[in-house]
């Protein structure tokens, strides 16, 4: 109580009661030695030395009482916040009752060591609690930060590695409000969560770890979904391509092959990139040619290989003569000529299924390692397919030439009749002008007999188509081969077509062709 001081009504100079033997002890010893006598640095070593020993003596006292209450082991997260904070109040205010008339420094300074000490009393409680929310806290991102990647089937859209930061945020505030929940105020752990062992640190370690994880497989998932994508948008085109089946089809097939390869590339890359997989994105540039390489042979072997390959031969034929017999000759088209046209386009067709083009033969610099020309088609097999071809079309050259002589009056009849009916006017003008009429006549006669020759043949054959009768355009002199002036309708006479041959049960005598291979 305030009664028990000595130097009682000295302000400045009180000394508790129960500190006086010490006080006096300290002066005496003083007086023994000569030494100079300073009252208030007395007093200060004995605030000092008493202070301490109250400190001392508290602590342990408050350690037994712990012990037996199992404290601070028994502590719950929900109830070591309030806890925590009763006991240290007890602590410090029996303390502070106890220690009161001492040099108030001293005190302060003994009260905040003996604060410490409860603080350290009660550290591995607060790391253990922690650790629990920190591991809790893990499981979790280690089930939410998969669930950021895209479903199956869908597109792996950007974004991505921005939706994963913002997640860890999450997490990592979430960590944060747990452990606020069981902070006691003026706790000395809050910055020691930031340390290089501190329970946020450690969960930023974890987040790298489960992102760099995630992003491998978001960046598998890219790489899978634009290998498909490759596929599926290269298979529809290479479909189109072949189903065509022009002699153009290796150069068409060379520029789909690079637009998919680039296009899916360049898309890929930008996701990858975002997720710092940018290096994997210029390796998969040789897995996603492979790829296309690989869907490529497939597609035209598939198609080489066909036991009725000529009938695709003989598709571009139709295309390119009769068009499903759909078309009408006019007089002055040349069935023999366009024939041995579509003949010669499509076995180009047939060499462009014999072997892989794919890549140039004289750009072997450039091609892929390990990379070897298939042949799909031997020499062998490729004289069959096209003997069988000839027998195809043996038939069509016969019913071309019926077309054109069918439509050249009834084409000629009607055009005269569409010039008299809609050039009225323009052909009186020219009958009142002889000169020009003259004039008109000798220029079209002129250009018709040119385009004539070189459209139908020889005079010899123009006479013929105008049912007049040269017998010097039937000798055999005029006759010649193949090789030389196209195909001649005289090979194919009294023949019927390939199909109503062999139902008949008799040998089809097919178009010769061209000379086979060796």
């Amino acid at each position: 109580s305030s009664e028990k001081y000595a130097f009682k009504a000295h302000s400045g100079k009180e000394v508790p009661a129960e500190g006086f033997a010490d006080y006096a002890k300290q002066l005496w010893t003083d007086i023994e030695k000569d030494n100079d006598l300073d009252l208030p640095s007395q007093r200060k070593m004995l605030s000092i030395v008493r202070c301490e020993r109250k400190r001392v003596q508290h602590l342990a006292t408050f350690k037994t009482k712990c012990e037996a209450d199992k404290w601070p082991e028994s502590a719950t997260s929900d109830k070591f916040k309030s806890d925590v904070q009763s006991r240290l109040d007890l602590l410090l205010n029996a303390f502070v009752s106890e220690t009161k008339g001492y040099e108030a420094e001293e005190r302060d300074k003994a009260k905040d060591t003996l604060a410490s000490s409860f603080w350290e009393l009660a550290t591995d409680k607060f790391d253990s609690l922690v650790r629990v929310e920190r591991q809790a806290v893990e499981m979790e991102a280690a089930a939410a930060l998969p669930k950021l990647l895209p479903q199956s089937g869908r597109l792996p859209e950007r974004g991505f590695a921005k939706k994963v930061e913002q997640e860890c945020k999450r997490i990592r505030r979430q960590l944060l409000e747990k452990v606020e929940h069981f902070m006691p105020t003026g706790a000395p752990w809050k910055n020691s969560l930031n340390e290089p062992e501190g329970a946020a640190t450690l969960l930023d370690k974890h987040l790298e770890r489960e992102v760099g994880d995630v992003n491998k497989e978001f960046g598998n998932l890219v790489i899978t979904f634009y290998q498909k994508n490759l596929k599926r948008s290269l298979d529809q085109e290479l479909i189109r391509i072949i189903d065509t089946a022009t002699p153009k089809m290796w150069t068409l097939i060379r520029e789909a092959h690079s637009a998919a390869i680039d296009g899916e590339l360049s898309k890929m890359s930008e996701i990858l990139e975002e997720v710092g997989r940018g290096a994997d994105a210029h390796k998969e540039r040789d897995t996603l040619r492979r790829f296309a390489d690989e869907l490529v042979v497939d597609r035209v072997a598939n198609e080489a290989v066909k036991d009725n390959f000529e009938r695709k031969m003989f598709s571009c034929f139709d295309g390119l003569y009769n068009r499903h017999k759909n078309r009408t000759w006019r007089m002055w088209d040349n069935p023999e000529q366009e024939f041995e046209v579509a003949r010669k386009r499509s076995e180009e067709v047939l060499e462009a299924f014999c072997v892989d083009q794919l890549y140039h033969q004289d750009q072997q610099d450039v091609w892929p390692d390990n990379y070897t020309p298939t042949i799909w088609i031997e020499d062998s097999r490729k004289d069959a397919l096209r003997d069988r071809f000839n027998a195809l079309i043996q038939a069509e050259l016969s019913w071309a030439v019926e077309n054109r002589k069918d439509n050249s009056t009834h084409n000629s009849m009607m055009l005269v009749g569409l010039i008299i009916f809609l050039g009225h006017d323009e052909l009186y003008w020219l009958i009142t002008n002889p000169i020009y009429l003259m004039a008109f006549l000798l220029v079209s006669a002129a250009g018709a007999g040119y385009y004539f020759t070189q459209k139908v043949g020889n005079l010899s054959q123009i006479l013929q188509l105008l049912g007049i009768k040269v017998p010097a355009a039937a000798t055999p002199s005029d006759s010649r081969s193949s090789s030389s002036s196209g195909v001649s309708l005289k090979q194919f006479e009294g023949m019927g077509s390939g199909a109503a041959a062999t139902l008949a049960g008799r040998k089809v005598q097919s178009y010769p062709g061209p000379a086979k291979s060796s």
